[in-house]
């Protein structure tokens, strides 16, 4: 059997959304996962060897410092945070520089609006995208490319996502959230900016798709397409995974600029639900004997100055640790509010806190405003949770047709992992 990297028809294909918050880099990750597997199963890389899929991020904004393990001894660099993830969560061995060439910094666009960045103007950044491409290209059978937001994004730095696919000469996957009406006309607007720069569109993949709605998602959203004749497939219609957009107790000290003050170890942990705390203590502590495993996985909102409320949940989680109460551990948080100065528990409650076995926050804010921004806020993919990287992956790639998106044959396009319709 041939190499299938040999026989697929594409080497890269960039990943744009069409909104904020609908799962591009989840889509992004799981088909760095989902080629590599389907490669294997097909022939396999280049000469027959395991195939290396790659990722890059040609313009980023949220940077992290990271060593290039190229050259351990440099300077410390700054990438885009999703290439540490995909890097790190993969092995990846590709350089740094080339995976996140450009970081756009916070500033940057006034600086070049008063033309103080000579660097980002044409050709000097045709070249260094292209060159980072090349480079990243020749050490991969397949390249996943992710980029910024929707397809205008970078526009007034006259480098939107769809001109920067037209610099590198490949294809762009549109991912939407689920639905019909409102779906189609985001996967539209931004498939026009694609049109403008001659970018052709590889095919769409739809998110979060309500349970048990995927078939007909697919039916009439692929008669739309059909019928305005875009020529590009729907790829996938991934159904809404439960937990995934569950915040951690880290993504909630991203969310709040601040720091567990308790339970440190427990920076992973997810909880199903919020619960604020008002009530006394007597109703409270009735209230956890009562529900018992019910809310074992809730993480508590009170104001920083209820002392009896914080000590009240610690004893009883600690009751629960013995095992001397017989029931299951306790694997919810406590987030303490206030608007400073008076958001700081008392001292006599400091050293509780300080070894709880539960994660425990303090943010600087009122308790309203703060289960607001709960509510609103959507966790993003890290390199610090891989567990939840993994779990992604796991939903994600079963439901995206990478056969079809590579352009391999339908003999050979089927692979545990999918079925190619045709």
């Amino acid at each position: 059997m041939a190499a299938a990297a040999a026989m697929a028809s594409r080497k890269a294909v960039m990943i744009c959304a069409t909104w904020q918050h609908v799962g591009k880099t989840s889509v992004s990750m799981a088909l760095v996962d989902a080629v590599g597997k389907a490669l294997a199963a097909n022939g396999g890389g280049e000469g027959g060897r395991t195939p290396r899929v790659g990722y890059m991020k040609p313009v980023g904004q949220k940077w992290v410092s990271a060593v290039n393990s190229r050259d351990p001894t440099g300077p410390v660099l700054r990438v885009d945070k999703d290439v540490a993830l995909a890097r790190e969560h993969f092995n990846m061995q590709m350089d740094y520089l080339d995976m996140s060439p450009i970081i756009i910094e916070r500033g940057s666009t006034r600086d070049f609006l008063d033309g103080k960045r000579t660097e980002w103007e044409d050709p000097v950044i045709t070249n260094r995208l292209r060159t980072a491409f090349a480079k990243n290209c020749a050490e991969t059978d397949f390249l996943v490319v992710e980029g910024t937001g929707h397809c205008g994004v970078g526009s007034i730095l006259g480098w939107n996502n769809a001109r920067v696919a037209k610099a590198l000469g490949i294809d762009v996957v549109l991912v939407a959230n689920g639905g019909l009406g409102s779906t189609f006309d985001q996967l539209n607007l931004n498939r026009m900016a694609c049109l403008v720069e001659g970018v052709d569109l590889a095919g769409v993949i739809v998110n979060k798709v309500r349970i048990g709605e995927e078939e007909k998602t697919r039916t009439y959203l692929e008669k739309a397409m059909n019928k305005f004749k875009w020529n590009a497939p729907l790829l996938g219609c991934v159904p809404y995974g439960d937990n995934l957009d569950q915040p951690s107790a880290m993504d909630l000290e991203t969310l709040f600029e601040t720091k567990l003050i308790g339970g440190f170890q427990h920076r992973l942990r997810r909880f199903d639900r919020y619960e604020l705390v008002t009530t006394s203590l007597r109703r409270f502590m009735e209230k956890l004997a009562k529900e018992g495993d019910d809310i074992l996985n809730t993480c508590f909102v009170t104001h920083a100055s209820r002392n009896d409320i914080i000590l009240g949940l610690l004893s009883h989680v600690s009751r629960l640790d013995s095992g001397l109460s017989g029931g299951k551990r306790f694997e919810g948080g406590l987030i303490l509010t206030g608007s400073p100065p008076f958001n700081q528990p008392a001292d006599f409650c400091s050293d509780y806190i300080h070894h709880a076995n539960i994660p425990i926050l303090n943010v600087p804010q009122s308790t309203s405003n703060t289960m607001d921004a709960i509510k609103s806020y959507t966790p993003k993919l890290s390199a610090a949770d891989d567990v939840r990287t993994t779990r992604v992956i796991e939903q994600y790639s079963p439901h995206i047709d990478v056969a079809r998106m590579l352009g391999l044959p339908a003999t050979d396009a089927r692979s545990p992992l999918l079925t190619v319709e045709g």
